[in-house]
């Protein structure tokens, strides 16, 4: 440890000196370019030289020579911008000054800017803002937003206070958004509209009329949706009530966590009674005018019709496969060196049997987003989802725990690799998942499946 200190010690006395070095060496530069007279280069190099060792005396009486001199070359810009009319030199001018002076400020040198300079800049920059404010209104009212803008800019960079310059320069920012919104509106392309006017929003939701323009816009591009009944194809038993229950409120939460501007789920009380009442089957195809019957009942732009086509079962066979593995017995064996008895593990093949099987349910469903108000099809699409039930088990006469599969060799026997999972397997299930609980564990697919078909289309 007092190697390492002793080495981070010498690390930085050998920095110290080759920054002292430094120093020195673009100290002698800067005093052959003031000597040139080159006054702006020379302060720059006394600078540099400061930077590189701040206790370079030499170097700050330097910089307080040849920086006082730049500052006067500066402040005399200032003087002839104010005196020619020429109020942005003199504006930036004195600005170039005041940033000068606080650099050298930071080496501890101190230069100083005579006052009347500063009454020069206050009358110069009241001008200019004056003439770049006038400048950028007249530019703002030719629609000219991105030069409005730029003049705004120039403003906030001298002055961010000035007068009304951060609504004006808003408003080069959201006007033209705000227009192009107006326009989508007025042309019906609702979710161009509200995309356009959320964008103002996002940035001043108090410009102008944009929060009421936006709402509309939703409004107008939402599509109402009501989740029908799930009908079913009466030809095939092997479903239950509570699976269509399920389904249509799975639809439902997937489209309502969607949380779309766009899209909004009309849940009405004692559907089933309305559709019933109105003697509105909806086993067979739904034709145009029961569509807009339904939306005037609902108060709905489109209806979601679903249909279980099919729910077919692949019963699994579980077949049995023989399979050679390893038996561990131990034998007695006395050692040579201690002459102890000791137990020797030993390995002999033996056979075990292996059962394996795989059980398919495939679930079928129809949809169709149906418009309520032309009674045309918008979406339609055949759902098909399938889920899988493995069986893998294996039996053995003898003891389990010294039964090893014939796997990697006898060394990955001795090592007893892969023996927990293989073990496993004597206690794995036996028996398929009945009907129902394969087709109760797939509906959360099928739902996800059709909120994803009709949330593509509304986006």
């Amino acid at each position: 440890m007092k190697n390492v200190y002793t080495s981070i010690i010498i690390l930085l006395i050998f920095n110290v000196l080759v920054a002292c070095s430094g120093s020195k060496r673009v100290f002698k530069k800067a005093q052959e370019l003031e000597k040139g007279g080159l006054h702006e280069e020379a302060a720059e190099m006394y600078l540099d030289a400061l930077n590189r060792n701040n206790e370079n005396v030499a170097a700050k009486i330097g910089l307080k020579r040849t920086g006082q001199v730049l500052l006067d070359n500066i402040l005399g810009n200032v003087f002839k911008g104010n005196n020619t009319q020429n109020h942005k030199l003199a504006v930036n001018s004195f600005l170039e000054a005041q940033k000068f002076v606080e650099k050298v400020k930071t080496h501890n040198v101190k230069l100083s800017i005579p006052s009347h300079y500063e009454q020069y800049f206050s009358d110069s920059k009241e001008k200019y803002l004056s003439y770049i404010y006038n400048k950028g209104q007249d530019e703002l009212t030719a629609d000219n937003f991105d030069a409005a803008n730029q003049s705004f800019d120039e403003i906030i960079r001298i002055e961010p206070s000035y007068k009304d310059i951060k609504t004006l320069k808003s408003s080069t920012i959201n006007e033209p958004d705000y227009r192009h919104g107006q326009n989508y509106l007025q042309n019906k392309e609702y979710k161009l509209a509200y995309n356009t006017f959320d964008k103002v929003y996002q940035n001043e939701p108090t410009y102008k009329e944009v929060g009421r323009l936006r709402e509309k816009a939703r409004k107008d591009a939402t599509l109402t949706i009501s989740v029908l009944p799930i009908q079913v194809n009466r030809t095939f038993t092997n479903y239950d009530d509570e699976i269509l229950e399920k389904v249509q409120a799975g639809i439902t939460q997937e489209l309502l966590a969607a949380k779309s501007p766009f899209l909004e789920i009309v849940d009405r009380d004692n559907m089933e009674r309305i559709l019933e009442e109105q003697k509105l089957g909806l086993s067979g195809a739904i034709k145009e005018g029961t569509a807009v019957r339904l939306g005037e009942l609902l108060g709905v732009k489109a209806i979601l019709v679903s249909k279980i086509v099919d729910i077919k079962v692949q019963k699994g066979r579980i077949t049995k496969e023989s399979k050679i593995g390893f038996n561990r017995y131990f034998e007695k064996t006395r050692e040579q060196i201690s002459g102890l008895i000791i137990n020797v593990p030993r390995y002999r093949e033996t056979n075990y049997n292996e059962y394996s099987g795989t059980k398919t349910v495939t679930f079928y469903m129809q949809y169709d987003l149906i418009s309520t108000e032309t009674g045309k099809i918008l979406v339609s699409n055949l759902v098909t989802e399938t889920r899988k039930d493995e069986i893998n088990y294996i039996t053995y006469d003898g003891e389990k725990a010294n039964l090893f599969p014939n796997r990697g060799g006898l060394q990955a026997i001795v090592r007893e690799e892969g023996k927990e999972d293989f073990d496993a397997l004597f206690d794995a299930r036996r028996e398929f998942a009945n009907d129902q609980q394969m087709i109760t564990g797939i509906y959360n697919e099928v739902s996800e499946n059709v909120a994803r078909g009709i949330l593509a289309f509304v986006r």
